[in-house]
This record gives structure tokens, C-alpha cells and sequence, in this order.
């Protein structure tokens, strides 16, 4: 049985029907190859080309593109292109293939290697359906592989529904969603990229994890600044993580990071295509503690940041940094800096425990007051490490962690007394809520405005030399420490 057909299949009761048997058999759908060259080994595609859905260019289940073709049959499942090594034709190449009528399919794949980068476009008023509900609707593109929707997705009816099933490549939402004829919710069950480029690339339809997913990816890498009004739903119940990245910063209005009791729900923004991405949610919420991070980078580290506007209302903690390692082996922190931009009581709640382990808390109001702690509403440079409070992560060093100021300048005064409290340098992670731990940062890649820190700092060297770090990150301008 071949790979498609083995995770397509559909799983039916055993029972003595002849109805449920005959639906079983019905749900099953022919791979049909995209292949314009007839008889001759491979697809014939060429690049940049352009193809009608409606030519007769699909042949029966065969990969090499040695059997004769046919036209389209509804509720079949596509396959682009024809051609295995050495006729492969199709690899690397972009074309496009048009729909002119409304046509629909359980899913479809660009093949490993072998399909490059199609194109799925439709006349006005045409769109491409997803099938019925009763066969799992996967979207596939294997490496070397991108599928792109440049036209409308609808459904054929109220059980149709999306699902980017991966497979090595990129999915591409460059068109939009008919969300009055595919009305389910948008569903994630890979890890491989999903790429957007506007408000309207989902519809309005609601994006969700799938019950077995735990990171997944979003990106913008041609346009920015617009908004998402769509509901995104990281899992509630579990560990999970979004990785976002992008050319301009995207605002999004619904998002819900789940998490839950003790749950740890991570956002990572910025890679090394786009080292100080910017992501925007408004109001955000969630039922567990945030952690926000930024990769080693591959030369260079990655400064991503995320701003929360709006009312932030989650009742967990904030971590700004990655925590790495496990119970039995030990991992540096990342080198890269995360930046949460938020108002203090605002978009950062006020009842959530800020730790820093990498990154910098990032703000336009002016002043920074908060005690030192582990309480609720304190802060602390944090160590993860085994019988640390949160209990993940084991790392051989602190992240160290900072502050960053947008617009206005920032004034830090830990503790918030009158007469600035002296702070401590500490060494081992048991100083986690009582010290400064890791390197003490400042600045991020979208900060603009100088900090000021007024905490007099004892080096704590004991009459031994050591040493200690400030890191200071070059921002957009004017910033400074």
C-alpha cells in the first residue's frame, strides 16, 4: 500500500452492515498525477508554466508518468507531479495550474523532489473545495516541495475541513478562504511552515492546533503590517509551541497560547531569515505560564519581539528566554534576546511573575518598579535547574536578562524604593529571586529609547576575580543604556 494511501486510510467499525461497509469502500480516493507529457517518463511541466485544471493531464496512480492520462475526476486526490529520479522533472520549477470550474479533493501533495513549487489558482467566482468531511482532508508538500494557494478554498460541504499536513515543505495561504462553504477551523498538524501574506489568507475561520501537534510555524516573509482577526488556539492541556517569524510585524486580535496548570506554552519569534521579526497580539490570552525566545541564530543570535497590547489576562508566569536542557543533561541558555514590549499591569498582567532568562522586558511607560521575587507580580533574573520553582529546564548557566525602552526613556529601579536598593551579582541558581544572575542586558532589536538603571550593583566577588557581563544590543536608533 503506498504512503498516501496508508495515512488516508479510513478505520471502520466491524459491524455486520452492508450500508457501513459500502461507505468504507466509497471513502477510499484514487492518487491521480498531475503529467502533460502523455507516455514520456516524467510530468513535462515546465517552469513557469501555466496549465488549466480541466486539460487532460492527470494520469492513474502512476509516479513515473508512463500511462496514459485522462481529465479530472471529482473527490480523486492529486498528486503534482509525475516523474521519479532520473525523470524528476518537476523539481524546482514554479507553475501554475488554474481552476475554471469548481472542482474539489480529500487533500492533496507536492511530491518530495519531485513536484517543486505548484500553484493553485481559480477563475473569478471559481473555487478549489475541500472534500467531504468523511476522509481526513491532509495537505501535504514533501521536502524540496511548496504547495500555494494563490486562488479562494471553499468546501463541498459543512464537514470539509483543512488540514496542513506537512510532509518536509511549505504550505503558502496567498489567496483566501471562502468561509461560508468551508466553515471549520483551519487545522495545523505539522511542525513544517505555514506561509501568509494578508488579513484575508484564512478567512475568518478559526486556527487550531491538531489534537497530536505541539509546534507549529507561522510566517509572513513577503508583506507585513496587517491584521489577523482570526482565533488562533495553541493547545490547552499540554506543552506547546508557535514558532512566528516575518518581514514586518502582523497583529493579531484573537490569540489564545492554552497551556493550563503547570503547562508550559512557548512562542518563539525571529529565525535567521528574519532575526528581529516583530509579532503583535492584542489581548492576549491563555490558562498557563508564557514563555517567549529567540534562537542561537546561526552566526549572529536572534532578537525577535513580541508586543502584548491591549489587556493580557493569563495566570500563569512570563519567561523571557527559553529553558533548556532536561532532568539528565545540562544545556547552555540560547545566545538569542527576546523582547517582550508591553505596559506593566497592562499588556503584561499584573499578577504573573516575570523571570528573565535571556530576554528583555521591553516598555514605553517610563518606569520599572517591580520588587525582586518569585511571588506574584515580582520579577527575577531565574536559573533553570533541577528544584528550580518552575520546574523546567536544566541549564549549566543563567540567561541573564535585561531591560529595553521603545518611544520614551526607561527608568529601572528594582524594588522601587526611594533610594534605590543595591543589588547583588550572584553565581548559582539558588540566587534565583534574590540576585542578578547571567549577563545583566539591555537594549533589543526594536528598541529606540535609553534606559537608565539606578540600582547601585555589588559585584559580589568575595575578593576573588570574576567576571561579569553587560550585554548591550544595538536597536533601531536613539536607544542606549
Amino acid at each position: 500500500m503506498s504512503v498516501v494511501k496508508m495515512l488516508r486510510r479510513f478505520a471502520c467499525p466491524v459491524v455486520l452492515s452492508v450500508l457501513t461497509l459500502a461507505t468504507c469502500a466509497r471513502v477510499q480516493a484514487t492518487n491521480r498525477y498531475f503529467d502533460i507529457n502523455g507516455t514520456t517518463a516524467g510530468s513535462g511541466v515546465a517552469n513557469n508554466g501555466s496549465y488549466n485544471w480541466e486539460d487532460p493531464f492527470w494520469n492513474n496512480n502512476d509516479n513515473t508518468g508512463t500511462t496514459a492520462t485522462s481529465a479530472w475526476t471529482e473527490g480523486d486526490f492529486p498528486r503534482f507531479s509525475a516523474g521519479v529520479a532520473p525523470n524528476n522533472d518537476a523539481n524546482a520549477k514554479t507553475y501554475t495550474v488554474t481552476l475554471n470550474a469548481n472542482h474539489n479533493s480529500p487533500g492533496m501533495f507536492v511530491n518530495t523532489n519531485a513536484g517543486g513549487t505548484v500553484k493553485i489558482a481559480t477563475a473569478a467566482g471559481v473555487e478549489y473545495q475541500v472534500g467531504t468531511g468523511n476522509i481526513n482532508n491532509n495537505y501535504f508538500a514533501g521536502t524540496n516541495a511548496v504547495l500555494q494557494f494563490d486562488g479562494t478554498i471553499g468546501g463541498v460541504d459543512n464537514t470539509s475541513q483543512f488540514i496542513w499536513a506537512g510532509g518536509g515543505g511549505s504550505l503558502n495561504m496567498y489567496g483566501t478562504i471562502d468561509s461560508t462553504t468551508l466553515t471549520t477551523p483551519f487545522i495545523l498538524n505539522s511542525g513544517n511552515g505555514v506561509n501568509f501574506n494578508s488579513a484575508n489568507s484564512f478567512g475568518t475561520n478559526e486556527i487550531d492546533y491538531s489534537s497530536t501537534l505541539t509546534t507549529a510555524v507561522l510566517a509572513n516573509p513577503t508583506v507585513g503590517n496587517f491584521t489577523i482577526n482570526n482565533a488562533v488556539r495553541m493547545p490547552t492541556g499540554k506543552n506547546a509551541t508557535m514558532i512566528y517569524t516575518g518581514i514586518a510585524p502582523v497583529t493579531f486580535t484573537n490569540w489564545d497560547f492554552g497551556g493550563g496548570g503547570a503547562f508550559i506554552s512557548q512562542i518563539q519569534v525571529a529565525n535567521n531569515s528574519f532575526r528581529t521579526a516583530n509579532m503583535i497580539v492584542n489581548n492576549m490570552t491563555g490558562s498557563g505560564n508564557l514563555v517567549l525566545f529567540s534562537p542561537n541564530g546561526d552566526f549572529n543570535p536572534d532578537n525577535g519581539t513580541l508586543q502584548l497590547t491591549g489587556n493580557s489576562t493569563y495566570p500563569g508566569a512570563t519567561v523571557l528566554g527559553q529553558m533548556t536542557g532536561t532532568a539528565t543533561t545540562a544545556a547552555a541558555p540560547l545566545t538569542g534576546t527576546p523582547a517582550l514590549e508591553a505596559t506593566d499591569g497592562a499588556g503584561l498582567p499584573s499578577g504573573t511573575t516575570l523571570y528573565l532568562n535571556g530576554g528583555v522586558f521591553q516598555t514605553s511607560s517610563g518606569s520599572f518598579t517591580r520588587s525582586m521575587g518569585g511571588s506574584a507580580g515580582q520579577m527575577q533574573w531565574y536559573w533553570p535547574a533541577t528544584g528550580a520553582s518552575l520546574g523546567i529546564g536544566n541549564q549549566t548557566s543563567a540567561g541573564g536578562g535585561g531591560f529595553a525602552a521603545v518611544t520614551n526613556p526607561l527608568t529601572v529601579n528594582i524594588n522601587g524604593n526611594a533610594t534605590p536598593d543595591p543589588l547583588q551579582w550572584g553565581d548559582v541558581f539558588s540566587d534565583a529571586g534574590t540576585k542578578i544572575l547571567g549577563p545583566l542586558k539591555f537594549g533589543s532589536g526594536t528598541s529606540n529609547a535609553k534606559v537608565t538603571w539606578v540600582n547601585p550593583i555589588d559585584m559580589n566577588s568575595s575578593g576573588s576575580p570574576v567576571t561579569r557581563t553587560i550585554l548591550v544590543t544595538a536597536g533601531a536608533g536613539a536607544d542606549s543604556a
